[in-house]
């Protein structure tokens, strides 16, 4: 009750001052812009994972089977969980600087070999692993060295599309 009476007052000054409209002039000017800001904002938003990231995550993907790591042992060595490290490979989440750094060392290679290809896929406009390859890799991910050493001569030996 109090409360109620002590608004009362408040209410009175800011209908004498916005002319009973219960919009400051501050907000009306604001609102307009506001509304330009916004449908610039949706219209040029992006939708979907950043070309960038995929391939990144395409380069995570290949060095992590490569060294024969699950996704599991990788996320424990990082301290995040198996959930991230599929959206970090998936480009649906950013590495941060401090991921890539600590995956450089766990996975034995250079920052730059995370970016390695990255302006030819992008003039080309083509992803440097598809979807197909991506399911290829994760089928060896669980396998031993000699293994896929196996699959990796038995896919050279075929013959190749032109």
């Amino acid at each position: 009750m109090r409360l109620q009476q002590a608004q009362k007052p408040l209410r009175a000054f800011a209908r004498s001052r916005d002319g009973g409209t219960g919009v400051s002039e501050g907000l009306k000017s604001r609102a307009p812009a506001q509304g330009m800001i916004d449908s610039l904002s949706s219209s040029t938003r992006h939708r979907g994972p950043n070309p960038i990231d995929l391939e990144i995550g395409n380069h995570l993907l290949a060095r992590r089977v490569a060294a024969g790591l699950s996704q599991t042992t990788l996320a424990d060595s990082l301290g995040v969980t198996f959930q991230q490290v599929q959206k970090y490979e998936k480009g649906l989440n950013r590495l941060s600087a401090a991921h890539l750094l600590q995956l450089t060392r766990i996975l034995n290679c250079t920052p730059n070999d995370f970016f390695n290809g990255l302006d030819a896929a992008r003039k080309s406009k083509q992803k440097l692993f598809s979807q197909d390859d991506l399911k290829l890799l994760e089928c060896c991910e669980g396998l031993d060295k000699p293994t896929r050493m196996a699959i990796a001569a038995l896919a050279r030996s075929l013959p190749r599309k032109r």
